[in-house]
């Protein structure tokens, strides 16, 4: 009876592993997961910004409005498409972004997902954020006063909706 109970376990197990490694495999080479690795890939902005201020959208994002510092775009607004490799080209995803410049402007979108909940709590009016300064497709925050490490995360995308017209870029501060 035991030797049976092995055998069963061992097979589900053996059935757990091929189906948990399809699934990954499908969501990595998903049209959605293809578009966002060209979307990374194409993200060549390096930014150093000043917080403005904060405002809580919505949807429980935060919009950081920075005073740009030093970028090699005056205006630069690159979309995420989910559906860019979709045959369908359905709108089953909204088009998404991570920031936008204008001119001396730029609004950032933080998204509110724990994982970077706490780095987002220390930003605060006159942190500074560095975008891709370091080539590694991500965002660093410095303390405005001391100039200290906060921490750092990759960049993450957020649905459009109405942040732009709800950031500074709109209303300016």
């Amino acid at each position: 009876m035991k030797k049976r109970r092995y055998k069963v376990l061992t097979v589900l197990a053996i059935l757990g592993v091929i189906v948990f490694g399809f699934l990954a495999w499908y969501f990595l080479n998903s049209p959605e997961g293809r578009a966002k690795d060209d979307f990374i890939e194409k993200f060549d902005l390096e930014l150093k910004g000043e917080v403005l201020s904060i405002q809580q959208n919505r949807y429980g994002q935060y919009l950081v409005c920075l005073k740009v510092l030093k970028s090699n775009y005056e205006n630069y607004f690159p979309i995420h498409d989910p559906n860019k490799f979709r045959s369908d080209n359905s709108d089953f995803w909204e088009k998404r972004f991570f920031i936008k410049v204008q001119d001396s402007l730029a609004t950032i979108i933080l998204t509110n997902k724990n994982t970077t909940k706490i780095l987002h709590n220390k930003i605060k009016k006159g942190s500074i954020i560095e975008v891709n300064t370091d080539g590694k497709k991500g965002y660093d925050v410095y303390d405005g006063q001391s100039k200290k490490h906060l921490g750092g995360i990759f960049i993450l995308t957020a649905p459009i909706r109405d942040n732009i017209e709800n950031s500074c870029l709109e209303r300016k501060p």
